[in-house]
């Protein structure tokens, strides 16, 4: 992966750890294919958050971001070896596992060399979570 397609990432070489159903682990380790879902489909309603607002032009016309909101996917990793919390989150029927990876090779595994657009398409960055005394109004 291009390392200008790694937000907020000093060193790729990092652990980094997901908690996932069994049989999604199941799914990823016999196809070996990363299952990638819409951020709207997951519990956190802050998630996609500014995508979910319209957008005021200059004309003070409205635009909508729902049809670049609803094309995103991704997946979360944490480079905390252990959290009860995300262990509560993502197994609440105790039926999860925790995989181990390496933000280098998630990167490689999403990065499709010969497709010229891959730049575009893939990134992999760090979550940075603000107060909500920092955030600004548009």
């Amino acid at each position: 992966m291009n390392p200008d397609n790694m937000i907020g990432i000093n060193d790729p070489s990092v652990a980094v750890y997901h908690y996932a159903p069994i049989e999604r682990i199941i799914q990823i380790l016999t196809t070996k294919k990363i299952v990638l879902t819409n951020p709207s489909k997951w519990d956190d309603p802050f998630e996609n958050y500014l995508l979910k607002q319209d957008v005021l032009m200059k004309d003070l016309s409205r635009v909508s971001l729902r049809e670049l909101r609803d094309s995103w996917f991704g997946q979360c990793w944490t480079t905390a070896v252990e959290n009860d919390a995300l262990w509560r989150i993502y197994s609440h029927d105790k039926r999860s596992v925790r995989i181990k990876s390496r933000i280098e090779a998630i990167a490689n595994a999403l990065w499709v060399k010969d497709d010229p657009r891959s730049e575009f398409k893939f990134f992999v960055g760090r979550v940075e979570y603000k107060k909500k005394a920092t955030y600004y109004p548009i």
